[in-house]
C-alpha cells in the first residue's frame, strides 16, 4: 500500500465498542470510511493547491478546482 493511502488510512482508525454473545463489552478498532475518504479528498485538494499555486498566477482557479473536486464528492 502507498505510505501516503497508509498514513491517511491510520488516521481514518477509531476504537469502537461492542457486545459478544455473552454480553461482555468488548473494545475493538475499525476503519471510519466516511473519515477516510474524506482525507483523501482532502489531501486531492492540497496537492490541487500546489500544483496551481507553482503553474499559475491566477489565485482564483486554484480555488475553484478545489471547490470542483469538494462539490462532485457533495462536501459543498
Amino acid at each position: 500500500m502507498n505510505s501516503k493511502i497508509e498514513e491517511l488510512r491510520n488516521k481514518a482508525m477509531e476504537k469502537y465498542r461492542y457486545s459478544d454473545c455473552d454480553g461482555d463489552n468488548n473494545h475493538g478498532i475499525r476503519l471510519n470510511e466516511e473519515k477516510f475518504a474524506l482525507l483523501i479528498i482532502q489531501e486531492c485538494c492540497r496537492i490541487v493547491n500546489l500544483w496551481t499555486d507553482e503553474d499559475s498566477s491566477e489565485d482564483d482557479e486554484d480555488v475553484y478546482q478545489t471547490k470542483w473536486i469538494k462539490k462532485t464528492f457533495g462536501l459543498i
